[in-house]
């Protein structure tokens, strides 16, 4: 019995981390499934130039009671960085980007390009991230 419940066990772990890899695959990839812009991560004391603070108990909140943290349509240029702090207790999607509770992520753009993709920070629940070449 205990090697059934453990195999059982084993087997939802396997199906939950199928579903995330092809969850996260889905808000990463563009409609056209490429991805469509491309990031670098950085250290966290590089300066950021749009920072996304996502605090406690955001998740919680009713969706229609939630403030947008960043605009749904972000226009970034290719170089600059963005910081993404999720003081919440639950993880965020936030376009292309999955931040776990209590995590911080910095990346800064390489490739300009342009995608949809969900965001639970943002009462609409979507993104359109477009990534322009870098000002001369």
């Amino acid at each position: 019995m205990r090697a059934l419940v453990r195999n059982n066990r084993g087997m939802l772990a396997l199906v939950v981390a199928v579903v995330a890899i092809v969850g996260i695959g889905y808000a990463v990839l563009g409609a056209n499934n490429q991805l469509s812009i491309a990031v670098e991560r950085v250290s966290e004391t590089t300066p950021a130039d749009l920072l996304v603070d996502i605090p406690s108990g955001y998740g919680a909140l009713p969706t229609d009671s939630k403030q947008p943290l960043l605009a749904d349509d972000l226009v970034v240029r290719v170089g600059e960085v963005i910081r993404i702090v999720n003081n919440d207790r639950q993880t965020h999607f936030v376009g292309p980007y999955v931040v776990a509770a209590g995590e911080t992520l910095q990346q800064r753009f390489v490739r300009a390009g342009s995608l949809t993709a969900s965001c639970s920070v943002h009462p609409s629940g979507k993104l359109t991230l477009t990534v322009l070449t870098a000002n001369p």
